[in-house]
């Protein structure tokens, strides 16, 4: 990358955008969200809608460049690229989903953001692919917001550069001394999958009845519907993979940290790093046991001081690095997992938007690219959780069991239900 002139550059990118800047230069790294709408707008007023909501953020509006040996955010043109297909079927999303997450972002992309409109007569599908330096789920999840509102006419306040990741949890959190990231269990293969392979989606959505019974269900139990999703992949992997069946689960949880920040809608990327381990085969635990391990070992590193100690080690660790090639090398020594399971929760804006109304949200997909690596993305709307799977090397089968586990936990909740409420019939005779 050519040096700059100086009046353009706005600041330095942090540990997190100079991470996904330079790996994704070795591997896609890029993320994406797919919304599904029964009706639809022109192609002219959703091409509109983009650039309006577009234009809130100073992110969409950069380019990364070298100067000396750092990276840097400079003033560019708006970064957002626009394409709209026929739309062929019901699946033609998750094609073209595949076909995203296949086709990396370059240091010479004319865009950070790539957006495919997917249109018929009657039904349209949304994928926004982004740059993960820019942005993280949940700001893909407010830009989609963005977007439809900007069909009601709503005007938006542009943004400034919003400060890295870094300065924000230094700002709100607190600094800590470096000290030493968890290393991977013994014998943990953390390498890269091959290049060649392609990524595949499956994806499947809970009824109403059933998403709102897993709710009430976890909750009874001081858990999350996240929580629960953990145990059932965790089983279904070590029921169906050899490798899962060797180790205990390594599963990859982003948090996200906006409110921490006191961040909203901003776009940029604002997520924290937590791993836990999970095994079902050794101590053959019931589902509940594991539950109740995820969210033990989660909550301690929702802390706000293992939270600063993270980012401060991640960013001690990479200090003095200044290419792709290192940053691949050392993440695949102090990284590495079997799943990552990133959750968005609910849709909490209208689903209604004139003619227009939204029934799915299939996402996050993301991949870090490690080998086996298998991913499931987490998201509710009008009341329906879908979860979507993605991997380069599926585990054949792994989302069909993981929501029958889930599934089979909830009737025998029932079955106990009934049963109780029969027992307590009799008492009162």
């Amino acid at each position: 990358m050519p040096n700059v002139e100086k009046q353009k550059i706005l600041r330095a990118l942090g540990t997190a955008e100079r991470w996904f800047w330079l790996m994704n230069q070795n591997r896609p790294l890029q993320f994406l969200l797919t919304a599904s709408f029964h009706g639809t707008q022109s192609e002219e007023r959703w091409h509109k809608a983009i650039g309006t909501a577009g234009t809130r953020h100073s992110m969409l509006h950069v380019a990364v460049a070298q100067m000396d040996d750092e990276l840097v955010f400079v003033k560019a043109s708006p970064r957002i690229s626009f394409r709209c297909v026929t739309r062929k079927n019901d699946l033609h999303w998750k094609f073209v989903s595949e076909e995203e997450m296949n086709t990396p972002f370059t240091p010479e992309s004319s865009a950070l953001l790539r957006v495919t409109l997917l249109q018929s007569d009657d039904k349209c599908d949304l994928i926004l692919c982004f740059h993960h330096s820019i942005a993280d789920a949940m700001s893909a999840m407010h830009f989609l917001h963005e977007i439809l509102q900007t069909f009601h006419g709503v005007e938006f306040k542009p943004y400034e550069l919003p400060e890295s990741m870094d300065k924000l949890i230094e700002e709100h959190l607190g600094s800590a001394p470096a000290s030493s990231v968890d290393q991977p269990p013994q014998n943990w293969s953390t390498a890269f999958r091959d290049q060649s392979k392609k990524a595949k989606v499956e994806v499947q959505t809970l009824t109403a009845d059933q998403t709102n019974l897993l709710r009430e269900m976890t909750r009874k139990h001081g858990a999350t519907i996240g929580h629960a999703v953990s145990a059932a992949f965790t089983l279904a992997g070590q029921q169906l993979s050899d490798a899962w069946q060797k180790l205990p689960v390594r599963i990859f949880l982003p948090i996200d940290l906006r409110s921490r920040l006191q961040l909203t809608d901003e776009l940029l990327y604002a997520v924290g790093i937590s791993v836990i381990v999970l095994d079902s085969g050794k101590s053959q635990e019931g589902f509940w046991q594991i539950v109740a391990n995820a969210k033990e070992q989660l909550d301690s590193k929702l802390l706000p001081s293992s939270i600063v100690e993270n980012r401060m080690t991640i960013a001690g660790l990479y200090q003095g690095l200044n290419s792709a090639a290192e940053y691949a090398a050392l993440s695949e020594k102090i990284f590495g997992f079997d799943l990552l399971q990133t959750n968005l929760g609910a849709w909490n804006f209208a689903t209604t938007w004139g003619e227009m109304s939204l029934h799915r949200i299939a996402g996050p997909m993301v991949s870090v690219g490690f080998e086996g690596e298998q991913t499931v993305g987490l998201m509710t709307v009008a009341g329906k959780l879908t979860l979507t799977h993605l991997s380069f090397e599926p585990i054949t089968g792994l989302l069909s069991r993981a929501i029958e586990i889930l599934l089979s936990v909830m009737t025998e909740s029932l079955k106990e239900s009934i049963a109780n409420v029969d027992t307590h019939r009799l008492a009162l005779g």
